[in-house]
């Protein structure tokens, strides 16, 4: 039974890169590189720094801009799959990376490019080579207590690898979010915390403690970059996480 999916599409931040001069933005960030906060409490609010990151390469697969072609879908068997939606015979890669059904997933597109030192990156390299620039951050959330962090590659030879698993303290995660700048990940679990990590280094960064009960959901402001979380408890807690904002709490 299929449990969660999600479309193959390009990040927000592709047009701040690639149109300048419509007054979107330059994809200039004060920092890169996100630090671990500790565990957060008695508040609904964390603390940080944050930048951009997530970019699509238009000499690629140009459908997955305007009319989606490839989508993730997560399985009750703890399998995860990558299929193409024009040729949907058969998956172009899958593999199972919880031994739980899966409950959750979500991908973005990540920025390719040459490092230029303190974690940033050089926009523009990789363009020009076909799909072979097309690489999406995967994470999947499951009843066991894993996160799974994924590479997709839809013009690879391996379409879908396994990066690495990070280590939960309970079991359970209801929900999994990248933020739109790609670098930042929020899992709400089952213990009634929300957890973030580093997608760039796969890392844990902060534990979010207010919820009394199962965390449901999780979601970033596109605008804002504020985190909300829902819960079982009945309540919505609103957090400002690793804000490049001055008014960042």
């Amino acid at each position: 039974m299929c449990m969660a999916l999600a479309f193959l599409s390009p990040s927000p931040a592709l047009q701040h890169w690639s149109h300048p001069e419509k007054g979107v933005g330059t994809g200039e960030i004060s920092r890169s590189d996100l630090e671990p906060l500790g565990e957060q409490g008695g508040s609904t609010s964390g603390r940080g720094n944050g930048d951009s990151s997530g970019i699509y390469s238009s000499s690629g697969n140009e459908g997955a801009a305007s009319d989606p072609r490839f989508i993730v879908v997560g399985y009750e068997d703890g399998v995860v799959a990558l299929w193409d939606l024009r040729n949907p015979g058969r998956p172009l890669g899958s593999l199972r990376t919880h031994t739980e059904p899966v409950m959750c997933l979500d991908v973005r597109a990540r920025v390719q490019g040459r490092s230029t030192g303190n974690g940033r990156t050089a926009l523009g390299a990789g363009r020009g080579n076909g799909n072979a620039a097309e690489l999406y951050d995967l994470v999947s959330g499951s009843a066991d207590d894993q996160i799974s962090c994924c590479e997709v590659r839809p013009g690879g030879p391996q379409p879908l690898t396994l990066a690495k698993k990070l280590q939960l303290r309970e079991n359970g995660t209801a929900d999994v979010r990248i933020r739109s700048d790609g670098k930042l990940l929020a899992c709400g679990c089952w213990d009634g915390r929300v957890r973030l990590f580093s997608v760039r280094r796969r890392e844990p960064l902060a534990v979010l403690k207010y919820h009394r009960s199962h965390v449901t959901a999780v979601a970033f402001s596109p605008e804002t970059q504020k985190l909300a979380s829902a819960s079982r408890d009945g309540t919505i807690a609103l957090w400002s996480v690793y804000s490049s904002t001055s008014d960042a709490t």
